[in-house]
């Protein structure tokens, strides 16, 4: 029979933790009987000296695995760096000592690490790194103009958008980007003609919700589409917003009930282990919360937050591999915006999630550009890195739809500065505009009415 042993987990570890605040140390005592043992935790600074110990303290085990939780306060004085901790655990019936080490790392928002990001701030919505000229309402009308115009132009018969090469139907994040575009637009402006054309893509996207509730995500050469536990967040996610969105403007029934299936497929899903697919569940779950008032809803979009969304998160603010791309940072931000914003004030997760949810739009905030644009980051551009002076530079790309509503969702309970939002107008604007010098429109399945709807809605809003 193996020896017991001793392991030690730190619930947020990958996010660092600040000067000042209490975390939490579990250790896992695995494979002792039922009996009172001698615990005790250490704490040494990057130096080497013991910041905190906990003595020798009696604690009771059940028999094969107990969870021993030590609450740690870091004193305001501690410095950046590796810390690193030392538990024992005695046994004196079973006459054996387990051992075990680990570490997390102190940070302070604002200050650089080792790789060059800077740590981001958690308790407010830093500024954009230039001034950008306010974007005056007539500019935004005739940008939107265009982008419908473009919509327009690449609308189906069956009343979705968008097509792809060798695949049966276009992905329903196309649809849903350009359905979000015209009730936004509709809101800000009122004509009549855009709320025909978001039912016209609402009902559309009735008619293709799968039995279970799901959307099938319709890919290149792949007969049938793809509907597995994992990918399909992405298209649920875009349809599942955009159907809720359709009930709050329209009070169809319909939709919302479309909603609820989205939902009670996802409660049948384990955490995918891709951050930004469990993100897209809260762009819906938050809504359908909004609603109904039913806590089975915000329950679990906060059970998939603290497990799928907040895991790998880096002390920068955005998350590694797959994940550290400007596209899938605003799809994550926009998911965490969503639940923040119809979180009750009073709830006991509401400050973890603010924090996470500042520092995903200031990580966002530091990869934009003088022209508004983001660099694009890892994994899709190889070349990213931070210069000399600590600029990010590479590949740009305008800013996405999904961060546009990120930093629009925020601005409800926290206040965004003004310059945040003439950057995401600049980037938003030209990027339109770079469709007026295309020589001829193609039945694109990418379009762009949703980030301009936005922003139109916010300005009237204002």
């Amino acid at each position: 029979m193996p020896d017991p042993c001793l392991l030690i987990s730190i619930p947020d570890k990958s996010f660092g933790f600040v000067p000042g605040q209490t975390i939490s140390i579990d250790l896992h005592v695995i494979g002792m009987d039922e009996q009172t043992v001698q615990a005790r935790l250490a704490i040494n600074d990057p130096l080497g000296a013991t910041r905190y110990s906990s003595g020798e303290v009696n604690r009771d085990l059940d028999d094969g695995h107990t969870v021993l939780r030590f609450d740690c306060g870091l004193e305001t004085d501690y410095q950046p760096g590796t810390y690193l901790i030392t538990a024992q655990v005695l046994s004196r019936a079973q006459n054996f000592r387990a051992i075990a080490t680990e570490s997390f790392e102190v940070v302070v928002p604002g200050r650089r690490l080792a790789d060059g990001f800077p740590v981001a701030p958690r308790d407010r919505i830093i500024d954009a790194n230039y001034a950008f000229d306010a974007t005056d309402a007539g500019t935004l009308d005739a940008a939107f103009q265009t982008a419908h115009a473009e919509c327009e132009a690449c609308r189906n018969p069956d009343g979705g958008w968008g097509t792809v090469t060798d695949a049966e139907k276009p992905a329903y994040r196309c649809p849903s980007n350009v359905i979000l575009g015209y009730l936004y637009g509709y809101e800000a402006l009122g004509h009549e003609q855009y709320r025909k054309l978001a039912v016209d893509g609402l009902d559309y996207l009735l008619a293709e919700q799968d039995e279970n509730g799901a959307f099938r995500w319709w890919y290149t050469g792949v007969p049938g589409g793809v509907m597995n536990q994992r990918d399909n967040f992405y298209d649920t996610g875009w349809a599942g917003l955009a159907l809720a969105e359709g009930f709050r403007v329209t009070g169809k029934e319909a939709y919302l009930n479309a909603v609820r299936r989205a939902a009670d497929w996802t409660t049948t899903c384990p955490v995918t282990g891709n951050n930004n697919y469990d993100a897209f569940a809260l762009w819906f779950l938050s809504l359908l919360y909004a609603f109904t008032g039913e806590e089975s809803y915000l329950e679990t979009a906060i059970w998939r937050t603290r497990g799928g969304v907040f895991f790998a998160q880096l002390p920068r603010g955005g998350w590694p591999g797959h994940n550290f791309h400007i596209g899938y940072q605003s799809i994550t931000a926009n998911g965490l915006a969503s639940l923040y914003d119809v979180l009750p004030v009073d709830h006991p997760f509401s400050d973890p999630l603010r924090d996470r949810l500042c520092a995903a739009l200031n990580f966002a905030t530091f990869l934009q550009t003088r022209t508004g644009d983001y660099c694009m980051g890892w994994e899709y551009d190889r070349d990213f890195r931070i210069d000399g002076a600590g600029t990010p530079t590479g590949t740009m790309i305008p800013a996405r739809s999904e961060l546009v509503r990120a930093f629009y969702k925020t601005h409800n309970r926290i206040e965004v500065p003004a310059n945040v939002f003439n950057g995401l107008c600049r980037s938003t604007t030209g990027r339109v505009e770079s469709l007026r010098d295309r020589p001829d429109r193609d039945k694109s399945d990418s379009t762009y009415l949703m980030d301009i709807g936005t922003l139109l809605k916010w300005r009237h809003n204002k």
